[in-house]
């Protein structure tokens, strides 16, 4: 028999003794008798010690044979069945099943049995079909020949047999069959059945003549059948059909004009696992031939899948692509021309290029509808509304900043244009790298989900305690059961030894049970068992804290291992006896509860059972009983982990991979090194081109190279944009919006020398693991990577060039200052003219003042001296810093001005004194962000400001919250004296300092006229914010500017 059956056949026979209702002598009402006889149909003999089993209204009766016979007492009126003999392995019988009807109390029944001698067939190598997860659920009809009259006997086992075969102790993979006498012999048929993982009914049958299921066994014997060689034929002529229909898929794809080459790769990666499998299976090697099939298969199925997936995107990709080729276009003709009229012409003519192209290069034409089409038609059409109608008709919107967007827009493309034209080599340079990236990524790079046994790899803290071992568990949380067929097959592998199965109760809100004594009771939520050669035994053995031998507890029956809480409860300890479950049971031993929830499993799992908390709903450890796995199932547990030893350290891996693939179970496998090597049943994530890596690389810094030179070139145009009000975050996306056009086009080129590539390898039948791009989203991860690239490239140039010409008080600067003797030398960012040093340094002083009585930050011991360097008099302004708070320091400081070509050059020395002479860098840097922040604040305050603004004073507010202007002038349509009136009082009630603000009414009835007067309004102004919420007037603005130079 199984080595599971042996193992656990004792406790389900103990379960049929204590279990079965039993009570004979004590009946409520009135009852009935039934006297059995039974006798050896050879040798007409009298047996005794077998056991019977009579089952009435669902409830089972047992008796023992004496001298031959035994008599039941059952409530009358109930029909009742007779089963007998229980299986015992030392006297074996063929089992009857007989219906004996009604019972009544008036008379008693005699029944009399000749039971004929049977032998036992084992039917191993119930393996789960390569389309599933779970084994065969299997009828084993016997058919008897050469036997005169047939008795009633039970023919049909299995776990689809009409019988009750439990009440006979007889397991799911069992089959009794006559013994040889004569020329009697026995065949068994076998019909299996299994339900596929998406809901399909799987029916197979298998004659005698398949497997060699004939069988002329002497009485008592034994004989061991094993399935694997007719269900790994099955499974491989399967995944041989799946195999035939995947390379038929593959061809007609190709047909279609589709370049599938991952698909290829993964179908001669499946023929040669079942080239590999054929041969094992010739060699008996069936475990090894079951795990290449079951990789075949899956390999199969992806292929079928993928291509069935890219029939669908293929058609419903049209709409991306139409969109994708007017991008393009309407990139071309925006760059290559200025005139609308010849803008519109050039974009539709090179649209119908592209169209004609795609039409020839790409197959996905051939699967769209006319929906498809009717999507595509509709989104050219808004592409080429939005881009050359919109504009010219409808007033453009503002975003939440009140920035004017279009306008925005069309002025940085339009810069970046003109920049790429008149560097025309440099671009074509860098247009050239962005598309041969975009080219290499479609033609040689492929993103696949592959679904098979997923490796995860982790590292104990600690040592292992056993290695050489693998883990077998379903995924669920916190575990999902293991049937004992199950265990049974996984146990058979080849070069694997069974260890022993984790037995425990399912979590439960409420107790599982409760502990009964003489004392009273104890509520059980959690209860464990261990088979003795169990890994985690040893772990057991040193909680016990009463009591010795742990190991007999997980080898014998009806002994429990209980924890101290329930021992103090009930007053209990080794040697007496307790109630759980209703069966009576002696206490071996008492364990420390405290160190069961501490525990780990062999495998770093918790090892404590699990319950559900009454109060949260959550699952929390339990576990007040610790027994044996036979007595755990007899107490209703279910099997939750199995564990296997590998004789072969080498074929550790090979077992842990193969029992997750052929299973669908979470493995892990503990190997010497201390590793633990996981396997699950997952969707991993195949790349192919990762070589692209070096080309993605020499495309950023090329394209920042380009762009880092670029800006050095162009310090007096960025000079004049400075002029114009830009921002520092303006001049930036200036150059990232560069980038951006030139990736857009680089995008689209790339990809259609792409799409022309796959033809090209198509013709040629040059096999290269990619698969052509057909879906939406490849469209769009074409333009993201091109786009994310040049973006990224040109980023550091452009923040670079941000504050190359107007530094930013908002932006993080780098110290670049000299150190001598504990003093830091560091510049300040501004031009003072040498007519107005006194008061920058009076500005100064003020403002340094109001730092006296502050809290965190102090400034005190501020002072103004002249002093003579070299000859040459300077300025300078001496003060204290002191911060408190965390990591508190104090420093002299000293801010100089030296005269310099016609202004004062600022710098400042910073002497830091802390306890945390570590931190002095940041100490300086800290006070010389103060002096820039003050010195930019100086530098705005004379100059005169002028802003458009329509009705929101919130960018007037940010303004001189940020610079403190001295005057404004603000151009209005309407009259907004009030709304600047009440702006002034907010400045006010906030302390700062209201400026001088001018308002001017300028009326865009007539355009001439409005330009006419922004530019005599703003010819005496020093700085122009062109950021309001009237993009009108910031275009006036803008235009009064260019004028005016």
């Amino acid at each position: 028999m199984s080595t599971m059956w042996r193992y656990l056949a004792p406790a389900i026979c103990s379960f049929l003794l204590s279990s079965m209702v039993t009570v004979p002598y004590a009946q409520a009402g009135p009852s009935g008798q039934v006297m059995v006889h039974v006798k050896d149909a050879i040798t007409k003999r009298p047996l005794s010690g077998l056991l019977v089993v009579l089952v009435v209204n669902g409830s089972a009766y047992v008796e023992r044979l004496v001298g031959g016979s035994c008599l039941f007492s059952i409530p009358e009126g109930g029909d009742a069945e007779l089963y007998a003999p229980v299986l015992d392995e030392r006297r074996v019988y063929v089992p009857e099943r007989h219906l004996i009807g009604p019972v009544s109390s008036d008379k008693r029944l005699e029944v009399s049995l000749s039971l004929f001698p049977g032998a036992i067939v084992e039917i191993a190598g119930n393996v789960p079909p390569v389309e599933g997860e779970l084994p065969f659920d299997m009828l084993f009809s016997v058919q008897v020949h050469n036997v005169a009259e047939e008795p009633e006997w039970i023919l049909k086992y299995g776990k689809l047999s009409p019988y009750s075969l439990d009440v006979l102790g007889i397991d799911e993979d069992v089959v009794i069959v006559p013994a040889h006498q004569g020329a009697i012999s026995a065949s068994v048929q076998i019909d299996a059945r299994a339900v596929l993982p998406d809901g399909q009914g799987l029916e197979l049958s298998w004659s005698p003549d398949d497997y060699g299921g004939f069988f002329a066994l002497s009485r008592g014997g034994t004989e061991r059948v094993s399935l694997l060689r007719v269900i790994s034929q099955r499974n491989l002529e399967v995944a041989l059909e799946r195999f035939a229909a995947a390379r038929e898929a593959l061809t007609s794809a190709e047909r279609y004009g589709f370049y599938l080459g991952f698909e290829a790769e993964r179908a001669r990666r499946a023929e040669g696992l079942l080239r590999d499998s054929a041969d094992l299976l010739k060699h008996g090697q069936y475990f090894e031939a079951l795990g290449k099939i079951k990789l075949a298969y899956l390999s199969s199925e992806a292929t079928l899948s993928s291509v069935s997936e890219m029939y669908s995107e293929a058609g419903a990709s049209i709409p991306a692509l139409s969109l994708f080729m007017a991008l393009l276009a309407v990139g071309v003709g925006q760059f290559l021309e200025e005139d609308k009229d010849k803008q519109l012409l050039l974009t539709v003519a090179c649209f119908g290029l592209l169209f004609v192209a795609f039409f020839f290069l790409y197959p996905g034409f051939r699967f769209a509808y006319t929906p498809e089409y009717l999507i595509a038609i509709y989104v050219v059409f808004i592409m080429f509304t939005i881009v050359f109608l919109i504009p010219e008709y409808v007033r453009e919107g503002r975003t939440g900043g009140g920035i004017a967007f279009i306008g925005a827009l069309v002025m940085s493309l339009s810069l970046a244009k003109r920049s790429l034209r008149r560097r025309r080599l440099r671009a074509l340079l860098t247009f050239l790298s962005l598309a041969t990236l975009v080219f290499a990524f479609t033609c040689l790079s492929s993103i696949t989900l592959e679904f098979g046994a997923t490796p995860v790899t982790a590292r104990a803290l600690h040592p292992l305690e056993v290695v050489n071992m693998v883990s077998v568990e379903r995924v669920g949380r916190p575990f999902q059961p293991i049937s004992l067929s199950e265990v049974a097959w996984i146990s058979e592998q080849a070069g694997a030894q069974l260890m022993g199965v984790r037995v425990e109760n399912l979590p439960t809100v409420g107790p599982v049970g409760s502990l009964r004594s003489d004392s009273g009771s104890y509520d059980v939520f959690g209860f464990l068992g261990l088979s003795p050669g169990d890994p985690n035994a040893p772990k057991i053995a040193e909680m016990l804290v009463e009591g010795e031998d742990a190991a007999r507890v997980f080898s014998s029956e009806g002994l429990l291992l209980v924890s101290d809480e329930a021992a103090r409860a009930l007053n209990l300890g080794p040697g007496d006896s307790v109630r759980f479950m209703g069966s009576s049971f002696q206490i071996a031993g008492v364990f420390d509860k405290a160190m069961l929830y501490e525990a780990r499993d062999v495998d770093i799992d918790p090892l404590p059972p699990w319950t559900i908390s009454r109060s949260t709903g959550s699952l929390v450890f339990s576990g007040d009983v610790i027994t044996s796995c036979q007595t755990a199932l007899r107490l209703g547990g279910v099997v939750s982990k199995v564990y296997l030893k590998v004789r072969r350290p080498e074929a550790l891996y090979d077992v842990a991979h193969r029992t997750c693939l052929l299973g669908g179970y979470y493995t892990r496998a503990l190997d010497g090194d201390n590793t633990i090597q996981g396997y699950y049943m997952g969707r991993a994530l195949m790349l192919t081109g990762t070589a692209l890596i070096v080309v993605l690389a020499i495309a950023v810094l090329n394209i920042g190279l380009v762009m880092l030179s670029a800006i050095f070139e162009r310090k007096g145009e960025m000079s004049i944009l400075s002029s114009l009000g830009l921002t520092p975050s303006h001049v930036a996306y200036l150059f990232m919006a560069e980038a951006a056009v030139l990736a857009l086009l680089s995008a689209g080129i790339g990809f259609t020398f792409g799409i022309l590539g796959f033809k090209m390898l198509s013709l040629a039948s040059v096999p290269i693991p990619v698969n052509i791009k057909v879906s939406p989203g490849d469209f769009f991860a074409v333009i993201l990577l091109a786009v994310g690239v040049a973006v990224l490239s040109s980023a550091i140039p452009a923040l670079k060039a941000s504050v190359m010409v107007t530094p930013s008080l908002l932006r993080k600067w780098k110290m670049e200052g000299a150190v001598k003797r504990g003093t830091w030398t560091i510049g300040i960012p501004v031009r003072v003219p040498l007519e107005r040093g006194d008061h920058f340094l009076r500005y100064l002083t003020e403002r340094l003042n109001e730092y006296r009585l502050g809290l965190t930050i102090n400034v005190d011991n501020v002072r103004v001296e002249s002093r003579v360097a070299h000859g040459v008099e300077g300025r300078h302004l001496f003060f204290r810093f002191g911060r408190g708070g965390n990591r508190p320091f104090v420093a002299d400081c000293g801010l100089a001005l030296r005269p310099e070509r016609g202004a004062w050059r600022v710098s400042l020395d910073v002497k830091p004194l802390s306890v945390y002479p570590g931190f002095a860098e940041s100490y300086v840097h800290e006070v010389g962000s103060l002096i820039r922040q003050l010195s930019l604040q100086w530098s705005s305050r004379g100059l005169r400001i002028a802003i458009p603004m329509e009705r929101d004073p919130r960018f007037l507010y940010k303004l001189i919250k940020a610079y403190y202007p001295h005057r404004i002038l603000v151009l209005c349509r309407e009259d907004r004296a009030r709304t600047i009136r009440e702006l002034k009082e907010r400045l006010a009630r906030e302390g700062i300092l209201v400026p001088a603000i001018t308002q001017r009414v300028v009326r865009i009835d007539d355009l001439a006229r409005a330009m006419a007067q922004t530019v005599r309004e703003t010819k005496e102004a020093d700085l122009l914010c062109l950021t309001s919420d009237d993009s009108v007037l910031s275009a006036l603005l803008f235009n009064a500017a260019a004028k005016t130079g």
